[in-house]
Order: structure tokens, then sequence, then C-alpha cells
């Protein structure tokens, strides 16, 4: 954490913005997005996030992982002194809570936990890998792939901005296709074809 200095508190959007990259384990999506966040307190370095999930009996594994997740997300704003999680309405609000905020690893936090939740985790983005494969390959099937291209498509054949694939140029083909700002493949516009995209 950065050491608080008075007067330069985080502002509720840079909050919002560090926790967009917390997301729901099992739905491989950010917790603001999911509209869990209830509240947001920013008072002398110190930051109180709380949230609920939409049942009361959601898995504490996953309860865990998205606390621990926000809190870490969160310590790393400038002017962060100290950071609090509360997990509200669930039937393990007292042991997410208590855990999170005192470091405690979740086995000691669940005295009947079968170990850590370091499988579970594994597991989980193995999960979320292979969803974010399936929707990439439906896409690029839809926007006009047929099974050839897409076994021999390639890293090279991708062209990337910020991190993601942003375009493909398939050498059996030789088009391009473009993606819409929400990452969404599609056919390209003729007007697109002609200018070499």
């Amino acid at each position: 954490m950065t050491p608080a200095i008075e007067g330069t508190d985080p502002t509720r959007d840079a909050i919002r913005s560090a926790l967009r990259s917390v997301t729901d384990p099992e739905l491989d999506r950010s917790i603001v997005e999911l509209d869990y966040i209830e509240d947001l307190e920013i008072e002398d370095g110190t930051v109180t996030v709380a949230f609920a999930l939409p049942t009361a009996w959601c898995s504490p594994t996953f309860a865990w992982m998205m606390a621990t997740d926000a809190r870490d997300a969160v310590s790393e704003l400038d002017g962060v002194g100290d950071v609090r999680i509360v997990l509200r309405d669930h039937m393990h609000a007292t042991e997410v809570t208590r855990g999170v905020n005192e470091g405690m690893a979740f086995s000691d936090a669940f005295e009947t936990a079968d170990g850590d939740i370091a499988e579970t985790l594994a597991t989980l983005d193995r999960k979320a890998r292979l969803a974010r494969q399936y929707d990439a390959i439906k896409e690029l099937a839809d926007a006009g792939l047929d099974d050839a291209q897409l076994a021999a498509l390639r890293r090279e054949d991708l062209g990337f901005e910020g991190g993601r694939a942003m375009s493909i140029s398939t050498s059996s083909t030789s088009r391009w296709m473009q993606t819409r700002s929400n990452g969404i493949w599609r056919k390209p516009r003729v007007s697109e074809s002609s200018r070499g995209l």
C-alpha cells in the first residue's frame, strides 16, 4: 500500500476503476459490471469497500477470492493507507470480512476448509480461458472463417492493440477482419476491404 498523504484520498472513480479488474470467478465478469459494489467510503487514506453477491449462499471460496482481489486492487492506488472489505448479506460474511481484513489464509478463516483456494483458482482460470477461447472461435466463425481457416490460424495472423486481438488476416483469404470497439468480430465492409483493412 502507498502511505496515505493527508488530503490526497483517491476518488470514487479511481476506486471503481481499480475494482473493474476484480472478477466474479464463476462468471469471469467484473464485480463493477455485475453491480456487486454497494458502498465506498473514503476517509483519511482508509477505503472501505462494501459488496454483496447475488445469493447469500454463493461459494465462500468465490466470495473470498473477490474480497481479496478487491482489497489488493484498491491497495495499489495512490493515497490509500488501508483498505477494509465488507461482505454483506452472505451466510459467511463474518468469516470472509474478518479473514480478509486480518490478512488470514482462507484455511485459517474457515477451519473446516480442505486446504487453501489455489486449486480452485487454477480450475476456474482454466474454465475461464476455455470459455474465452470458445467465444473467440464462435465470433470468428460467425465472421466467415471456415473450419480449415480456424485450424490454420496462428498468433502472427492477429493484429493487437492494447493487448487485445483487434484484427485478423488469414493467408488463405488475404482479407482483414476488424473488430468493433466491444471486441466482437465482424465481416469487413467493402470500403474497408478496398483500403486494405
